[in-house]
């Protein structure tokens, strides 16, 4: 993984609002949490987001969850993730106005943006009382 300067970074934090709320947005709209689910599928992608440096391999993940498991396609969560990361490329080269960056930071935003999905889905997946 490459380090972002502190420059870029900060331009990062200065938008972790809008990516908070696109990914509470993604999790609220789909109603995925209220779906079959698990939390470990998307603790998988969380991995794989943190474990690679492949925007292509992570959109391969979902595209392949989505064919084999009917959870991805509950009201088009997959593919509103899959729109959600081509987003966050847009917004990559606005942060990084340019430089070669911009595909670092689309990465770094891709990862805020799933976890901020898995925290989301966690806390608005109903619990069964104990």
């Amino acid at each position: 993984m490459i380090a972002l300067e502190p420059k870029v970074r900060r331009a990062v934090e200065g938008i972790l609002d809008r990516i908070v709320e696109m990914a509470e947005k993604c999790v609220e709209e789909t109603k995925i949490a209220e779906s079959k689910m698990e939390e470990s599928q998307l603790h998988n992608l969380r991995n794989l987001a943190n474990a690679t440096d492949s925007v292509k391999a992570l959109e391969n993940f979902i595209s392949y969850q989505m064919g084999r498991r009917e959870e991805w396609r509950h009201n088009d969560f997959g593919g509103r993730v899959l729109k959600d990361l081509e987003k966050l490329r847009g917004i990559a080269q606005e942060v990084a106005k340019g430089n070669d960056v911009s595909r670092s930071v689309h990465l770094e935003l891709i990862r805020i943006y799933i976890g901020f999905l898995y925290r989301s889905f966690v806390a608005r997946r109903p619990r069964s009382s104990e």
